[in-house]
């Protein structure tokens, strides 16, 4: 009989999803793609510590530099601590900023 709950108890425990909360992690906007192809463009950063263009793992980002208060000709990289949502478009490359505060 006890085997019986314990089997049910953990099938009930995998049948259970669990959601996450989009915690904060720091981002290097290492600058602009300048790559030319359909899902190319805007501001990369890398979530992995890089701060060389086009090294490691890097996304685009969709929200433009206006939209998170860098202004033109910004120095980079720019480090900051971001929440963001990953697009289901050019092969999940692409991530949206949530939140965006500047560390350095």
């Amino acid at each position: 009989m006890k085997t019986k709950a314990l089997l049910l108890f953990f099938f009930s425990l995998a049948a259970v999803q669990c959601k996450y909360e989009n915690l904060p992690v720091i981002g290097i906007i290492t600058g602009y793609d300048a790559r030319l192809c359909p899902c190319c463009g805007g501001l990369m950063i890398n979530l992995n510590n890089e701060t060389k263009l086009y090294e490691g793992n890097f996304y685009l980002i969709d929200n433009t530099a206006a939209d998170l208060g860098i202004p033109a000709g910004a120095a980079f990289p720019i480090y900051a601590q971001v929440t963001y949502t990953q697009l289901d478009r050019c092969p999940g490359n692409v991530i949206h900023l949530d939140s965006f505060t500047k560390i350095k």
